[in-house]
Protein backbone atom coordinates (compact mmCIF):
# COMPACT_ATOMS: atom_id res chain seq x y z
CA UNK A 1 0.00 0.00 0.00
CA UNK A 2 1.40 3.36 -0.97
CA UNK A 3 1.64 6.22 1.48
CA UNK A 4 -1.01 8.17 -0.40
CA UNK A 5 -3.58 5.36 -0.13
CA UNK A 6 -2.60 4.84 3.50
CA UNK A 7 -3.18 8.53 4.30
CA UNK A 8 -6.53 8.55 2.51
CA UNK A 9 -7.71 5.39 4.28
CA UNK A 10 -6.78 6.76 7.70
CA UNK A 11 -8.32 10.09 6.77
CA UNK A 12 -11.62 8.35 6.07
CA UNK A 13 -11.42 6.58 9.42
CA UNK A 14 -10.71 9.83 11.25
CA UNK A 15 -13.25 12.00 9.43
CA UNK A 16 -16.16 9.56 9.29
CA UNK A 17 -15.38 7.36 12.29
CA UNK A 18 -14.31 9.91 14.88
CA UNK A 19 -15.00 13.43 13.64
CA UNK A 20 -18.62 12.86 12.61
CA UNK A 21 -19.75 11.42 15.98
CA UNK A 22 -17.77 14.05 17.92
CA UNK A 23 -19.19 16.92 15.88
CA UNK A 24 -22.74 15.64 16.36
CA UNK A 25 -22.17 15.36 20.11
CA UNK A 26 -20.79 18.90 20.24
CA UNK A 27 -23.72 20.08 18.15
CA UNK A 28 -26.09 18.94 20.89
CA UNK A 29 -25.14 22.09 22.81
CA UNK A 30 -27.44 24.07 20.50
CA UNK A 31 -30.47 21.91 21.35
CA UNK A 32 -30.82 23.55 24.77
CA UNK A 33 -32.84 26.44 23.33
CA UNK A 34 -34.50 24.36 20.62
CA UNK A 35 -38.24 23.63 20.66
CA UNK A 36 -38.66 19.87 20.87
CA UNK A 37 -40.64 18.05 18.17
CA UNK A 38 -44.28 17.30 18.96
CA UNK A 39 -44.83 14.03 17.05
CA UNK A 40 -42.85 11.17 15.52
CA UNK A 41 -42.65 12.68 12.03
CA UNK A 42 -41.11 15.88 13.34
CA UNK A 43 -38.71 13.88 15.51
CA UNK A 44 -37.45 11.81 12.57
CA UNK A 45 -37.12 14.93 10.43
CA UNK A 46 -35.02 16.68 13.08
CA UNK A 47 -32.93 13.55 13.66
CA UNK A 48 -32.16 12.93 9.98
CA UNK A 49 -31.43 16.56 9.15
CA UNK A 50 -29.23 16.90 12.24
CA UNK A 51 -27.04 13.91 11.37
CA UNK A 52 -27.19 14.74 7.67
CA UNK A 53 -25.90 18.27 8.13
CA UNK A 54 -22.88 17.13 10.11
CA UNK A 55 -22.29 14.33 7.61
CA UNK A 56 -22.30 16.79 4.73
CA UNK A 57 -19.92 19.12 6.60
CA UNK A 58 -17.50 16.28 7.30
CA UNK A 59 -17.71 15.13 3.67
CA UNK A 60 -16.96 18.65 2.44
CA UNK A 61 -13.94 18.94 4.72
CA UNK A 62 -12.68 15.52 3.66
CA UNK A 63 -13.18 15.80 -0.10
CA UNK A 64 -12.41 19.50 -0.57
CA UNK A 65 -9.65 20.03 1.99
CA UNK A 66 -8.02 16.79 3.13
CA UNK A 67 -8.04 14.61 -0.01
CA UNK A 68 -6.64 17.29 -2.39
CA UNK A 69 -3.83 18.08 0.05
CA UNK A 70 -2.92 14.40 0.28
CA UNK A 71 -2.99 14.04 -3.51
CA UNK A 72 -0.91 17.20 -4.10
CA UNK A 73 1.94 16.44 -1.72
CA UNK A 74 4.58 14.03 -2.97
CA UNK A 75 4.95 10.70 -1.19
Amino acid sequence: MSRRKFALSWGRKLFFGISWPLSTILGLLYFRSFILPQNATEFFYVLFTYFGQFGVLNSIFYFLLFAPVVLIFPT
